[in-house]
């Protein structure tokens, strides 16, 4: 006991942090030399790939070590609570790397021969993880751990780490046939997709798959990505963005393409048949949209007089459509509506916006006049505040400006034109090869905040159809976002329906003032209330 405490003094544990002090100066120093060399010194160039293998060597012997350090700690029990929540305490690791790491250093206890090879630093990371997987395959069979890694010890020295994964694969699912079915059906338990907001303005997306749809998925990518690659470099043709240069920024406008190309799907071919297109609320040109909203007691209410609000403010000039389009647009608007339905009765109470907050539209609260249901009224818009000119509200709120929302069509170079091979010019004329002309899909609304136009073209055309129409569909979805019955907020990929507020039996318009927004619950609560 005295020759164990002896060899493990304090005054020892200091001597190797001293050590790491002394070689943390030494490398800090020959990287300040480094960084003073040129390019051209080919001298310094040498010196630092020789600086980097001997850092690898280094490190390389330090895990080794480190793996059989934590393997006689967990021997012994030295953490109370295990060496894995003492690593991510005491040494900063994630709680899964953790984890891995004091299962690794355990597993590779159970074999001894593999000690001095930890110790010479002649294995990388991903090699001693895949020993530690050999022998965790190897337990409880009649396969001798030590054969099976000796192999692919011999394995990893010969054809490198990607090789011997592969034998290590087709070791684990020979000794555990059920391995791939567990597998999958654990990973596709962990799988998830997530997204964010960043500080600075950009989106985040965090996606984990399993390996089956993650193929499918690389190869879209890829397929998009190559193909992109080939066309701007050898073919000549200018398909990309001119600030989409590098892989990485290819690859995230192929993952954009990707959703382009499931909204503009048929219904049939996306599985989903209400889901709104992506929408981008922009205010009406010249609309002061600093102009109070209107009052509960104003045209919102009366589908006349909103008519009329809409042909006084449309015949102005849309940025992204001729001005006689919208002209069009402003006059069929302007004669669409040849009676006023009875409309919901407004209470007095005016309530702030649960999506956006006090900024966002007034929602009032309303009743149905078929029922005493309290519904909730939004007038959609500028969600969040006024809307900068020359600029469109995403419909998650993000400011855009308007020129990028309209596409421009790709540059056709010459090469192609001049080429000597007949498929190349025939290029010029395959609409697959050109960027299609449609344009993102823009929401105007008016100064009192109502949806007006949807690409140009006025949104209620026909208020004696008996179902809203797909554009009337796409403004509700971003005027109310939710379900408006009172207290549920159940967004409105739920496939919300468009319900009347005055009945269409009862000369109620299909238009979005007498429009509201409900899940297929509520709708049905509507219809036949329960007599009790």
């Amino acid at each position: 006991m005295t020759d164990i405490a002896d060899a493990l003094e304090v005054p020892d544990v200091a001597g190797l942090e001293q050590m790491a002090v002394v070689l943390r100066a030494s490398v800090a120093r020959q990287l300040e030399a480094l960084a003073a060399a040129g390019p051209e010194d080919r001298e310094a160039a040498a010196a630092s790939l020789e600086l980097a293998a001997a850092i690898g060597r280094i490190e390389q012997v330090a895990h080794g070590l480190h793996l059989q350090a934590l393997a006689q700690a967990d021997r012994v029990k030295a953490a109370r609570g295990g060496i894995g929540p003492w690593l991510a305490a005491r040494q900063g690791y994630a709680t899964g790397h953790a984890r891995a790491l004091a299962r690794d250093a355990r597993l590779l206890a159970c074999v001894p021969d593999l000690a001095p090879h930890l110790t010479a630093g002649e294995l990388t990371a991903d090699a001693t993880r895949l020993l530690a997987r050999t022998v965790k395959a190897c337990k409880d069979t009649s396969i001798d751990p030590a054969e099976a890694t000796s192999a692919i010890l011999h394995l990893v020295k010969q054809d490198g780490v990607s090789a011997a994964a592969g034998h290590v694969r087709a070791l684990e699912h020979r000794l555990d046939p059920d391995k791939a079915k567990s597998d999958h059906e654990r990973h596709r338990q962990r799988s998830k997709a997530e997204s964010w907001r960043l500080e600075n303005g950009l989106w985040r997306f965090e996606i984990l798959l399993d390996p089956a749809r993650a193929a499918v998925v690389k190869a879209a990518l890829e397929a998009l990505t190559a193909h992109w690659m080939r066309v701007n470099g050898r073919d000549g043709i200018q398909i990309l963005p001119e600030d989409v240069k590098t892989t990485e920024q290819i690859t995230a406008h192929a993952f954009y393409h990707l959703a382009k190309v499931c909204l503009n799907a048929p219904p049939r071919l996306r599985q989903a048949a209400f889901t709104p297109p992506v929408i981008f609320t922009a205010p009406l040109p010249d609309t002061d949209t600093d102009a109070e909203p209107t009052t509960t007691s104003g045209p919102m209410h009366n589908p006349a007089a909103a008519t009329a609000g809409t042909a006084a403010t449309a015949v102005t000039q849309d940025p992204v459509a001729p001005p006689a389009t919208v002209a069009a647009a402003a006059n069929a608007a302007a004669g669409t509506h040849h009676h006023t339905p009875a409309t919901a009765t407004p209470a007095t109470a005016v309530l702030p916006d649960p999506v956006s907050g006090t900024m966002g539209p007034t929602i009032a609260v309303m009743r149905d006049p078929a029922s005493d249901t309290v519904l909730e009224e939004r007038s959609g818009g500028a969600r969040g505040g006024r809307i900068p000119d020359g600029c469109a509200l995403s419909a998650y709120d993000d400011v855009i400006p308007l020129a990028a929302l309209v596409r421009t069509p790709p540059t056709r170079l010459a090469p192609l034109r001049d080429s000597a091979r007949p498929r190349d010019r025939a290029r010029l004329h395959d609409p697959a090869w050109l960027e299609d002309h449609a344009r993102h899909r823009i929401l105007h609304h008016d100064r009192d905040h109502r949806p007006v136009l949807l690409d140009g073209q006025p949104i209620d055309q026909n208020p004696h159809a008996r179902l809203a129409s797909a554009a009337q569909r796409t403004a509700l979805a971003v005027r109310d976002r939710t379900c408006t019955y009172a207290g549920c907020d159940r967004p409105f990929p739920w496939s919300l329906e468009a319900h009347h507020l005055t009945p269409y039996s009862e000369g109620g318009a299909t238009t979005l003032t007498n429009l509201t927004s409900l899940c297929a619950e509520h709708h049905r609560t509507l219809h036949h209330p329960d007599p009790h």
